[in-house]
């Protein structure tokens, strides 16, 4: 075996890789060289376009194959995507597999539990929150170079009030076009979970663009479909079900009552899964639990919600966990409780 050298370094610029990507949205986010995250900050405003992009994949989360919208070969303007926090022994937020029409070992054992009637803290802290990417250009920015972004943000945080606007104004739609699209205008507030604070868009002001896109900016931009790392479900389940490697260790040392410094491997009871996290709001993200804003046409308003009636139209206490909706109503736990009582009779 060749001697090492001493005092010779190797590998900087690799780990210098790995850690942006670590850094690029969590570990979740594998953005290509050159292209950076846009990371807004609360109580600011910032006008930037949103550039559309080939969709790839055939699951995609906006698609509606009876309508033909956001098939494969469209140009879209986003890439919604799930994920779940806290997960492993270093609390890792991961892409939830349902993404991509994979099944998920996180969901399927929040399943369980609520099925179970037992730990509903725990299976509240297991939900999926949905998240969008965009493809975006800051304009006319003293943070940021006008050069393309991508927008990592939660569904409540911008996609909501956008959905609202474009209810309110249909012309606005095309905002995303390269010919003739608009730049937006985006006022973000200070929203809050405990102590942790986050930009949450309180207006969006729709722009006629100063001059139209070229069209071969799309061979620049990335796809947003390849962008997002997902572990397999077999390694994202043996993930989840992680037992810390210290704690376990500490029970394998303990001296037994009759002196043994360990009990027999066939007698010494096995743990198979670490007791989980509740819900703590001094810790979670921006949009674990958050509450959707009411809608300008009633039909998602808090005030007119009643705790026997789904707000997103679905059937109460039959559609539980069946759409994305679930993922942010304000009567999910009366929804789950009415599901249950009618499985058991």
């Amino acid at each position: 075996m060749a001697k090492k050298k001493r005092g010779k370094v190797k590998g900087a610029s690799k780990d210098a890789r790995r850690r942006q990507e670590r850094s690029s949205g969590f570990n979740y986010l594998k953005l290509p060289k050159g292209v950076e995250l846009l990371e807004v900050e609360p109580k600011s405003r910032i006008k930037f376009d949103v550039i559309p992009y080939e969709v790839t994949d055939s699951k995609h989360l906006d698609r509606d194959a009876s309508e033909g919208l956001v098939m494969e070969g469209d140009f879209w303007y986003k890439k919604p995507f799930k994920i779940h926090r806290d997960i492993g022994v270093n609390n890792e937020t991961v892409v939830c597999p349902t993404t991509f029409g994979r099944v998920c070992p996180i969901c399927d054992y929040r399943k369980k539990l609520l099925n179970e009637g037992d730990a509903e803290e725990e299976a509240k802290a297991l939900r999926p929150s949905l998240r969008n990417l965009y493809i975006v250009i800051p304009r006319d920015s003293d943070d940021f170079d006008e050069k393309i972004h991508v927008l990592d943000i939660s569904q409540y945080c911008f996609q909501d009030l956008l959905d609202e606007e474009l209810e309110e104004n249909e012309d606005a739609e095309r905002f995303a076009n390269i010919e003739d699209g608009l730049t937006l205008k985006v006022r973000f507030s200070e929203g809050s979970v405990g102590k942790n604070k986050f930009p949450e868009a309180s207006k969006i002001d729709f722009k006629e663009r100063e001059e139209p896109l070229d069209e071969s900016i799309l061979d620049d931009v990335p796809n947003l479909d390849e962008i997002l790392v997902a572990l397999p479900s077999e390694e994202l389940g043996s993930k989840f079900h992680a037992i810390d490697d210290a704690d376990e260790a500490s029970e394998d040392d303990k001296v037994t009552e009759d002196g043994d410094e360990n009990e027999d491997e066939d007698e010494k009871p096995r743990r198979t899964q670490r007791k989980r996290k509740s819900v703590n709001k001094e810790s979670k993200k921006e949009d674990e639990d958050e509450k959707p804003k009411s809608s300008k046409k009633g039909n998602k308003s808090k005030s007119k919600e009643k705790d026997d009636e789904c707000p997103f139209g679905h059937e109460f206490g039959v559609d539980t966990d069946e759409t994305d909706d679930c993922v942010d109503c304000n009567v999910w736990n009366e929804c789950t409780d009415a599901k249950e009582a009618n499985e058991e009779d």
